[in-house]
């Protein structure tokens, strides 16, 4: 009672933080304390969420992607929009933009399950596999039921390395096609590279088609965010991998004499020891078409290859380097979720950065849903300032919505928030009530 008194009565509560809120405001499921302490150890009514901690908790704030009982039993099971959100085997929601885009978001994976090759920036063969579009009409057959040869024109062939048939310079479209002629052209095949993730490597021009077949930058980009290597990469399981896939993915182009470098043999083994296991775990093999055979050794006397430098970057421009070495997508980055080991990634986070509201005076975060809202959650009550649109003959409720003058304490509740019948003299009231 004498904690109660420092708020003024009994018809005030007292938060743990310090602060005093209505009494009226209690187990109503909002944290109108900064610190959830006005919704614990109540007895929830039906119109609120009951959590596993026994916090009282709005039904707003169920599956909306935030932790907000503490022991996430506010996100468990949860009917998830089927058209903005992918519901996890855990009944996890996740956002869509997050499925089929190469990492696994759900614990269960299933994010990831049934990707079409279009999503991939692949072509799809008329037995589901999926190829690179290059590998289309380019005499080989890399679709099992080789589809991917039917419907060929002889034009369709592409220029294979040395073929003199074949201009030396990429057709301007990028399909590079062999047009049957035997016209040589002194010009550069060498790019600068546009490509995000690869922007701070050792070397600025790339040659195409690349080591994986694809004919542009673009069509690379779009294969990546599918493959395996972005959940490879955030694993830390080699801190060279990322090195490595830019070399097959944006080869070095030597502006001298237009020739692409492979990365040497040493660092494709090593990449695969290091992160086959990894892909073990989950019943994944190595690609077949990153195949380490395929590129010199370092001490080759006829070809020069790629290794990387002590000081080279471990994580591509995209990502965010965790302190313990591992690389997380940057749009994790300040997210409200801990995607390092070491949570670095939350770290120094500042409101705006993720994405929430910050109160003037405390420096306290909150989303932009519970401004205006008709409860303070701001200690200094910033977030209810300037809320009301009512007219002058209307009074305005504590949830800022409006109601008419003569519609207040007469013994309807005309707020939803029943607030227009609060705080009323005691009186004879309309229609008997």
């Amino acid at each position: 009672m004498a904690l109660q008194a420092l708020c003024g009565g009994e018809e005030s509560f007292l938060c743990a933080s310090g602060i005093c809120i209505p009494g009226k405001l209690q187990c109503n499921g909002y944290n109108d304390c900064d610190d959830w302490s006005d919704e614990v150890h109540c007895n929830c009514s039906d119109d609120v969420f009951r959590c596993n901690t026994g916090k009282c908790l709005n039904y707003t704030f169920v599956c909306d992607g935030y932790d907000d009982c503490g022991d996430l039993s506010d996100e468990q099971n949860c009917d998830c929009n089927p058209v903005t959100h992918h519901q996890c085997g855990d009944g996890r929601c996740i956002t869509a933009d997050w499925v089929c885009d190469g990492d696994h978001d759900c614990i269960d994976k299933s994010d990831e399950n049934n990707c079409s090759c279009h999503s991939q920036g692949l072509v799809e063969c008329r037995n589901g596999q999926c190829i690179p579009s290059a590998f289309q009409c380019d005499g080989d057959n890399d679709c099992k039921d080789g589809s991917d040869e039917e419907n060929c024109s002889e034009s369709q062939t592409l220029c294979q390395e040395g073929d003199q048939r074949c201009s030396s310079c990429p057709d301007p479209c990028g399909t590079s096609l062999c047009e049957m002629r035997n016209s040589q052209t002194n010009c550069s095949q060498c790019e600068p590279i546009t490509l995000e993730l690869c922007m701070n490597l050792p070397y600025n021009y790339t040659y195409y088609p690349n080591y994986l077949g694809h004919r542009t930058q673009k069509e690379a980009s779009i294969s990546w965010e599918s493959s395996l290597f972005p959940a490879l990469v955030q694993t830390n399981c080699y801190k060279y991998l990322m090195f490595f896939a830019c070399t097959i993915l944006v080869p070095k182009c030597d502006p001298h004499t237009n020739q692409r470098i492979p990365p040497c043999r040493t660092l494709c083994v090593q990449s695969k020891e290091r992160c086959e296991s990894v892909l073990g775990i989950v019943g994944l093999q190595w690609p077949e078409d990153t195949d380490c055979t395929q590129f010199p050794d370092e001490n080759s006397d006829n070809q020069t290859c790629l290794t990387p430098d002590e000081d080279v970057e471990e994580c591509s421009p995209s990502h965010f380097k965790c302190r313990s070495g591992r690389c997380v997508l940057a749009s994790r980055r300040c997210d409200g979720q801990a995607d390092c080991e070491d949570d670095s990634d939350e770290d120094s986070c500042g409101c705006r950065e993720r994405g929430l509201w910050e109160c003037p005076l405390k420096k306290l975060c909150i989303k932009h849903t519970m401004i205006c809202d008709g409860f303070p959650d701001c200690p200094d009550m910033m977030d209810e300032k300037n809320c009301s649109f009512c007219d002058e003959s209307e009074l305005e409720c504590v949830n800022h919505e409006c109601v008419p003058r003569e519609l207040w304490c007469d013994g309807q509740a005309d707020c939803s928030d029943s607030s227009d019948e609060w705080d009323c003299e005691e009186g004879p009231l309309q229609d008997g009530a």
